[in-house]
Parts: structure tokens; sequence; C-alpha cells
């Protein structure tokens, strides 16, 4: 079961970079469409450094070019969503309500890859919908906000993409799918709006510089675990699941480090509803 400890190891460094993320995008002068570029094409450059060095075999693309489409408009359109919401919701409920993405693996494996349904993985998507409502719907004037909604639609299509994976895994190597899964994503935005390029800068400050370099290095080697993991036979739907412990970690280092600590209470509850979700998923 070495898969298991490989994505354990991938959701500890993602867990970290969410916090970093939240950090440094949270400033009016950061660029959600920029830093998705950025992000997505420096994580590229890293493992492609790795490839070489090691090297690598790419399989006959032809027959996967339908695949290989999907994914560049999935991974590109999830991470814009994802960095648009987080600029504007705190680390911990971005984490909570991104477990939702467990619910769209599973249901995309259902109806795609024809994975049996089970009661007690329907019992486990209504817990994790649970979670999500529990820190959503807050008193006030701003319950279910627009960062709410950019980081559910997501979700959504890190879920989509995350099934579309376990397929193209089949013919690719771990390593160059991961330059490819960040790489052209990242093309297709910067070929969308390439005046991005300019608002980049503001993520070389050297108060910053640091830190995005670190969430890249963290991300590359918790996105290459998750797709080992595929390689040495976890399934799509176990493997969503159980990335989705970082809603825990996320909300302890919020606290701790961050010091979001409005409605904890509430992030608490929906955190054990979602995990306890997680857990009926992947049993």
């Amino acid at each position: 079961m070495i898969w298991i400890i490989l994505v354990l190891i991938g959701t500890i460094f993602y867990s970290v970079t969410i916090l970093l993320q939240r950090e440094f995008l949270k400033g009016k002068e950061s660029n959600s469409f920029a830093y998705s570029i950025f992000f997505l094409l420096s994580i590229s450059f890293l493992i492609a450094i790795y490839a070489l060095i090691t090297g690598f075999r790419v399989p006959a693309i032809s027959p996967l070019t339908p695949n290989l489409v999907l994914m560049v408009a999935l991974y590109a359109l999830a991470n814009l969503a994802l960095y648009k919401g987080l600029k504007i919701t705190d680390a911990s409920q971005t984490s909570i309500l991104s477990s939702s993405k467990s619910i769209w693996t599973m249901l995309a494996a259902i109806i795609f890859i024809g994975e049996p349904i089970r009661l007690w993985r329907i019992v486990g998507m209504i817990l994790i919908i649970l979670g999500i409502v529990v820190i959503s719907l807050q008193k006030g004037e701003k319950r279910f906000h627009k960062g709410h909604i950019l980081i559910l639609v997501s979700a959504i299509l890190f879920g989509l993409a995350f099934t579309n994976d376990a397929f193209l895994l089949k013919n690719f190597e771990a390593i160059p799918y991961s330059v490819i899964a960040f790489g052209l994503p990242g093309l297709m935005l910067l070929l969308t709006r390439p005046k991005s390029i300019k608002e980049m800068k503001f993520f070389f400050d050297k108060k910053r510089i640091l830190k995005v370099l670190a969430v890249s290095v963290l991300y590359a080697i918790a996105s290459v675990m998750i797709y080992l993991s595929y390689r040495l036979g976890g399934d799509a739907s176990q493997i969503m699941p159980i990335t989705q412990f970082s809603s825990i970690l996320v909300v302890i280092l919020g606290y701790v480090f961050l010091k979001e600590r409005d409605i904890m209470f509430r992030k608490t509850i929906g955190s054990i509803l979602a995990l306890a979700g997680v857990f009926l998923l992947v049993s």
C-alpha cells in the first residue's frame, strides 16, 4: 500500500501551500490570473528539470488528444477559479469547501469509469455537503459569497480533471504527465491574457519570492506523489477523498499561523463532518 503513503505526503505538502498562497494572495495588488499562470508554469518547469535529469518516455499522443484537450481546459479554469476564490476566502474555509472534490470525483468515476454505487459513499457525500454548509452559511450580510462559489466551481472542475487524469495515467508515466498537466493549462491562460506577464512582478518582490518559490516546489512534489500513487494502484475515487484530510490540517495551521480564528467552532464541526464523509468514501 505504498500509494497511500505517497498520497498522504502529497496531502501534507498541499496543505502548507494553501496556507502560503492565502498569505500572499490576499493583498489588493496581487493578480489571481497572473499568479495562476506563474504557478502552473513554474511547477511545470521544476518537474521538467527533474524529468530531463532522470529520463522519461512519452506515449503516442494522437489517440489521447481529446482527453489532453479536456485536461488543459479543466485545469486552466479550475486553477483560475481557485485563486480568485482564495483571494477573498480564508485558507481554512477554502480547504473545507474544496473537500467537495471527493463528491465530484466519485460521481465522475461512477458515470465515466463505471465504478459501483455504494450506500456508505452516498452517506459520505451527504456528510461532506453538510460540512460545507456548516462553515459557509454565516449570520450577517455575507452568507454564501462569491469566494465560496468560486472555490466550489474549482472543486467541481478539479474533480472532473482528476477522473480524466486516471485515464491518461494508464498511458503516461507520472513525471512527464505532471509536466504536461501543469504546463499546457498555464500556456493556455498566458495566451488568453499575454499582458499578465507584466503583472507577475508583484510575486517577484523580495518579500514574497521565497514563499512563491517554496509553494511551487512543495506543490510540484505533492502533485508528483499523487500522480505516482495512480501508477502504483490507487483508484481515483480513493485518492481524491484521502487528499481531503488537508481540510483538517489547514484549519489547524490557519489557526496557528494566520490567526484565522473567526467561526472557529463551525470550522471545526464542518471539518469533522467532511472528514467523516471522506472516511466513508474511501471505505
